[in-house]
Parts: structure tokens; sequence; C-alpha cells
């Protein structure tokens, strides 16, 4: 009896290991694929890059500088990073001023 015990939480430890393995990898594939998150006034991070020809991530003070195509202006827009031509911002309370096309939704 004392070996199928042994056996059994063998088999236990290793279940619980896959799982927190699985549980981890998920998480880290949420972080990769996550949008890059804004700041209001039109300062985005994320994005860019270092290297050559990137702008370290930071958007530059161009007025109509239009990242994401949207239509809206940087500076104007509540998602910089992702297009969201309708600029929906759907928190209680009239919006906490990130668009929701940034917001992750668990």
């Amino acid at each position: 009896m004392g070996q199928q015990q042994t056996v059994a939480g063998s088999a236990l430890r290793r279940i619980l290991l896959v799982l927190a393995v699985a549980a981890l990898m998920s998480a880290m594939l949420v972080v990769m694929t996550a949008p890059a998150f804004a700041v209001k006034g039109g300062t985005h991070f994320g994005g860019g890059g270092g290297g050559t020809g990137g702008d370290g991530g930071v958007a530059k003070n161009n007025p109509h500088k239009d990242t994401d195509g949207d239509g809206i202006p940087d500076s104007q827009d509540n998602c910089p990073t992702l297009a969201n031509p309708d600029q929906l911002d759907a928190e209680p309370a009239g919006g906490d001023g990130i668009g929701d096309a940034c917001q992750i939704v668990p």
C-alpha cells in the first residue's frame, strides 16, 4: 500500500508541475502578444525599437502623426498603437482615457 501511495503522489506531483508550466507559458504568451499600453496625452510605450530607424517606442510630438492609421491623430487618440476609429472607452464613470482596444480584458 505504501508503494502505491508513493507512485500516486509522484504522478500527482508530475501533473501539478505540468499544469504550473502550462499556466506560466500561457501567462507569458498573453504578455508577449498584449498591445502596447498608452498613457493619456499621446505618449505610448512599446513598439518602435532600438536599432536603426526606430523611435525607441516613444511617439514624437507631431500633432498630425497617426501611428495606427485609424484617422485619429496620436495627440487625440485614446489608443495610438491599435486602430480604433470609434474611440470606444466603455468603463463606468466616463471611461479611463485609454481606449478599449488597448486594454487587456481578462
